[in-house]
């Protein structure tokens, strides 16, 4: 993938040569003592194979996982995705894409943050029996669906299915076990009858509350590791740095001036997408939650898209309830926006204050260390 913008899209496992199916039903009391069940499993160890296809051109991860409740987690991978090793704590997550560097980060208090990539949904559903792919809360506006049991090789799964338009048009197919375990996930998602990008995540060798110690999930870098405070592939701004100005239009042709707009605001956030971009669209819904509970005490987003037209920014933005600026950066170019700011991932965020100055940058979407930004500044009650 080798870009925090990954193409999120999953397709639906033919299972049907495998399976026979019960009559289909919806069932909300089926999905809750799915979730009882999820709830009740303190740990999990087990193989885990994850793989995305894009017309046609399929690639493919695997590793193993040890996760233990409420936020500890050992994820060890190798193939084509770019992540190696991933471990969480209980308070920071570790992240290594290579052996000479990594990054450090916050693990909140429920694990809600633990899921990278963010397609491996079993992990994710381990931490927080959510059926939502996209997010780490159930989202009111999806259909959930209870489609029954189904034998797969013999062995009987509990299917549900999602679909939803948020983050964007999907739909998910969920294979829970009996005993709890989210053991197969896919979610679909066309972007145009030219354009599909599918994913899957499948656990097997399942342990299910196996004994484990919290020594497990203790990382000691090597002296030949370096923590990452810039990403290697963007030479993104320093922190103190001042941002360029700019001024742009946004999709209702109205121009947003950067010095005017902070000189009213304590704290701006600029934040860089593209609606291709599912990462920018997963961290959008807890960017609008942030700007409706600070933005009374000062705080401010702009979000600068990159090449899509007016009419599909006014219609996402209606469709995803966004009411912070949306403006339009054109092409990633020479002299461009993109440049000026040194974007070459997406999402890219700097939150800046009145004078222009960078006091905090995300490469990627990380809205749970925004969030504690906020707080440490004033914006947020914590």
């Amino acid at each position: 993938m080798g870009s925090f913008c990954f193409l999120i899209v999953l397709v639906l496992i033919s299972f049907c040569q495998h399976s026979v199916a019960q009559p289909a039903t919806t069932n909300d009391a089926s999905m809750r003592r799915v979730a009882e069940a999820g709830r009740s499993i303190k740990a999990i160890s087990a193989n885990i194979t994850l793989s995305w296809n894009t017309n046609g051109e399929l690639r493919k991860t695997s590793g193993r996982v040890l996760l233990q409740k409420p936020n500890y987690a050992v994820l060890k991978l190798s193939g084509d995705y770019e992540l190696r090793l991933l471990v969480s704590d209980g308070k920071s997550i570790y992240t290594y894409n290579n052996e000479k560097t990594y990054t450090k980060g916050s693990t909140a208090s429920d694990g809600n943050n633990i899921a990278a990539p963010w397609w491996s949904l079993p992990i994710r559903f381990f931490f927080t029996q959510t059926f939502n792919p996209f997010g780490k809360n159930d989202d009111p506006a999806t259909k959930l669906h209870w489609v029954g049991i189904q034998k797969i090789s013999g062995k009987a799964y509990s299917v549900v299915t999602v679909k939803s338009a948020n983050p964007m048009p999907y739909e998910a197919t969920l294979f829970f076990s009996q005993d709890g375990v989210l053991e197969r996930s896919t979610v679909r998602v066309v972007y145009s009858s030219s354009r599909t990008t599918t994913f899957d995540a499948q656990l097997s060798n399942i342990q299910i509350n196996p004994s484990i110690s919290r020594s497990s999930f203790l990382i000691a870098p090597t002296p030949n590791t370096m923590l990452e405070t810039k990403h290697p592939k963007s030479d993104i701004l320093d922190i103190g740095d001042l941002v360029p100005e700019f001024r742009l239009p946004t999709e209702t042709g109205v121009d947003w001036s950067l010095l005017k707009e902070r000189k009213h605001a304590k704290l701006t956030l600029i934040n860089f997408w593209y609606l291709n971009c599912a990462p920018c669209m997963l961290e959008f819904p807890d960017l609008e939650k942030l700007y409706q509970q600070a933005h009374a005490r000062g705080f401010n987003i702009v979000a600068i898209d990159k090449s899509d037209s007016a009419t599909a920014i006014a219609k996402y933005a209606q469709r995803a309830h966004l009411t912070f600026p949306l403006v339009m950066g054109g092409e990633e170019r020479r002299g461009s926006i993109f440049q000026r700011y040194h974007v070459s991932a997406f999402p890219t965020s700097y939150l800046i204050d009145a004078k222009g100055r960078i006091v905090w940058r995300s490469l990627g979407p990380n809205s749970e260390d925004l969030r504690a930004e906020l707080i440490k500044r004033g914006m947020l009650n914590n």
